[in-house]
């Protein structure tokens, strides 16, 4: 199995390093544009962002059409600009424009059991680069070949298929009754709570957890990558 070392550059910090008081700037300079995943919220008919990296956004002006596809505290991925940053201490860090945006699918880790094992499917998948692990939350770009029904996408821990001594492995399962007869490649956007990792895996001299992220089991494309899952 070829393993990967994924390494996320984390352009957000820009963001809190630099961007402080951008809300000055010449209105006919372009703003500059971030992306992120977070969790957004309503509060008093106000729309926020809880981001990944730490920081409440309040959404200036959500559209209709966004406010249409959005629920309180669904899973998101988002592109915005800032357009203010508080002086005083408020509810939120920044306010921000939003440029674009996508709810994205969350789930979590789970075990299989000899029940489940066979059950969770054996459809091929790739990983995009925009995929890293923040926190808790495992954020994954998924490409996989279409079918007319729903791709069910598992993030498994299976005992079995544990070494003592080696990096945990979690296998990404994708589920499917039939795949279409396209052989071009789609994708989708994943978020998947890792935090159970905890109950079966061991902090290392660096106080982390190593795991490798397992595609395509027995299979000519099986893939893995490596991450490492601080829980402080």
């Amino acid at each position: 199995m070829n393993t990967l070392k994924f390494q996320y550059i984390f352009t957000l910090l820009v963001l809190v390093l630099s961007l402080v008081g951008c809300a000055d700037d010449d209105e006919e300079t372009n703003p500059e544009s971030y992306g992120g995943w977070g969790f957004i919220y309503i509060l008093d008919s106000e729309y926020y962002i809880n981001s990944d990296w730490g920081s409440t956004l309040k959404i200036n002006d959500l559209s209709d059409e966004y406010i249409s596809l959005v629920q309180d505290n669904d899973r998101i991925i988002f592109n915005f600009h800032v357009i203010e940053t508080p002086d005083a201490e408020t509810l939120y860090d920044y306010k921000i424009e939003i440029e674009a945006l996508k709810v994205v699918d969350y789930d979590f880790l789970v075990t299989v059991n000899d029940e489940s094992r066979d059950t969770l499917g054996n459809g091929t998948l790739g990983i995009g680069t925009n995929s890293h692990l923040y926190g808790n939350n495992l954020n994954l770009e998924l490409f996989y070949l279409p079918q007319k029904d729903n791709h069910i996408f598992t993030l498994c821990y299976d005992e079995t298929m544990q070494t003592e001594g080696e990096p945990v492995i979690l296998d990404l399962r994708n589920y499917y009754t039939e795949e279409g007869t396209s052989d071009t490649y789609v994708y989708t956007y994943k978020t998947f709570d890792i935090s159970e990792i905890l109950s079966f895996g061991e902090l290392n001299e660096d106080e982390v957890i190593p795991f490798v992220l397992r595609i395509n089991y027995n299979e000519t494309q099986e893939q893995g990558y490596t991450f490492e899952y601080d829980p402080n």
